[in-house]
């Protein structure tokens, strides 16, 4: 019987492993780069060792066989996750679009309570649990830029309501986001540096962690929220500087958590 090659033995493990995969070309030059790091190291070591070459080799023939298609695997999952990722992004700007050109039923002039509304809703509201912090950047500024996160007029609600949201370890520095409904919304760890929060509900929202820095809260309504951690002082002309500026900016801090753990009365 013929004896197998390692690269016999690796493809055999390749096709056991992930049998319906084939890498890019890409994902392989990743591999081989692995590859020779490891052989490099193993090179290194025999020429340390001496009398243990032939030992040292046998190993490293065994640990090349048995990584090679671990780590096509990986980065095929890898790869996998990221397709995933754009297919669900790029779905929901398909979506999104139908609704907002639809001659008929516009979202964009749609009451209050309509099916159009509670559909973009719902699908936004989805779409962000599923994304990563990149790419769900890229979706909610579509339809930020679309005119959908924030009311035409300031005795309106928006389109897309955020509120109780799951937005955390979101990216939304630089997001002009006047008087748009986050109460209840998840925003801990968010970034949201620099953004125009005037006049936004974020009652009761958990804005822990959160980057606060140089953010407009002129207006906004943040009783109930819980800001403990958050990076909120630092910037007097467009954030606040200490608790009495931010008394003076936001319209109610009735039983906030401030960033020391305190609870404003």
């Amino acid at each position: 019987m013929k004896q197998q090659t390692p690269r016999d033995r690796a493809r055999n493990l390749v096709d056991l492993l992930v049998p319906d995969w084939r890498p890019t070309a890409a994902q392989l030059l990743w591999g081989i780069r692995i590859a020779i790091g490891l052989i490099v190291l193993l090179g290194i070591a025999s020429l340390i060792g001496g009398q243990y070459d032939k030992t040292i080799w046998d190993s490293a023939q065994l640990l090349l066989t048995a990584s090679i298609p671990v780590v096509i695997a990986i980065v095929g999952n890898r790869y996998t996750q990221q397709r995933a990722q754009n297919d669900a992004l790029q779905a929901y700007l398909d979506q999104m679009g139908e609704l907002m050109l639809d001659k008929a039923h516009p979202l964009r002039g749609a009451p209050e309570l309509s099916d159009e509304r509670i559909l973009a809703r719902a699908r936004t509201l989805t779409v962000v649990e599923q994304l990563d912090a990149i790419r769900q950047r890229s979706a909610l500024g579509f339809v930020l830029e679309a005119g959908l996160l924030t009311p035409q007029h300031s005795s309106e609600d928006p389109v897309i309501s955020l509120h109780q949201a799951n937005l955390e370890g979101a990216q939304l520095s630089n997001f002009s986001l006047t008087g748009s409904s986050l109460y209840g919304a998840n925003l801990k760890g968010a970034d949201l540096s620099q953004a125009n929060l005037r006049d936004a509900k974020l009652f009761g929202a958990n804005l822990e962690g959160a980057n606060l820095r140089g953010t407009i809260l002129d207006g906004a309504n943040l009783g109930g929220a819980n800001l403990r951690g958050a990076n909120l002082y630092g910037d007097e002309i467009t954030g606040v500087a200490n608790e009495q500026e931010l008394e003076e900016r936001a319209e109610s801090l009735a039983g906030t958590t401030m960033p020391d753990g305190t609870e404003h009365p």
